[in-house]
């Protein structure tokens, strides 16, 4: 088992800051997807039993599905 030293640890959390976008995620996705730079992949359907299923949820993000 690997355990990080206290430096290695900082280190490696200064990595994990990045610079903001400006905008909304769905507005760059929405963006991006009108300059056919990314393609919306088509999902699967979530489990209908689970109790955080909620058929009528949308977004741009997952392709309206």
């Amino acid at each position: 088992m690997f355990h990080l030293s206290q430096e290695f640890a900082m280190m490696r959390k200064e990595k994990d800051i990045f610079t903001p976008i400006g905008e909304s995620y769905a507005c760059l996705f929405q963006r991006l997807r009108h300059r056919g730079m990314i393609t919306p992949l088509l999902g699967h359907t979530l489990n209908h039993h689970s109790r955080n299923f909620d058929p009528n949820t949308r977004c741009a993000y997952h392709s309206d599905a």
